[in-house]
């Protein structure tokens, strides 16, 4: 029997309690959230599970977030998918969608800020998408 059908969103940041934050929000919107701790994890988790939406924060160990969303938007099967950059700097931001980031958020993530994101992204959070 499948699993629930839930959009899948790929929470990357070498912070704990900043993942778990994020996951929290997600997950009470009905997303399947995945994780990765550093940049290069980050690439091999989108490679293998093909989110639907990313979130990327800027600063991370083995690649920052630039170098990701470039590798990644070289990639046919990601090319497409919205990355969103999560970052407390205002020159960080428009270095993020120079290197090919859809979008930016602050830090501190907000509940409005999710749902709006979700929202403009996924055009409609209920979509179905099988998870294995």
């Amino acid at each position: 029997m499948p699993s629930r059908v839930v959009p899948v969103v790929l929470v990357a940041d070498d912070s704990p309690d900043v993942r778990e934050l994020t996951k929290l929000l997600l997950q009470v919107e009905g997303c399947f959230v995945i994780e990765a701790t550093n940049g290069l994890e980050a690439i091999e988790t989108a490679l293998v599970s093909r989110p639907d939406l990313i979130l990327l924060d800027i600063q991370m160990p083995l690649m920052d977030g630039l170098q990701v969303t470039r590798v990644l938007r070289q990639n046919a099967f990601l090319r497409n998918v919205p990355i969103v950059a999560v970052t407390a700097s205002d020159d960080k931001r428009r270095a993020a969608i120079k290197a090919g980031c859809d979008d930016c958020l602050s830090k501190p993530l907000l509940r409005d800020a999710i749902n709006d994101l979700l929202a403009r992204y996924l055009q409609n959070p209920d979509q179905e998408r099988l998870v294995a």
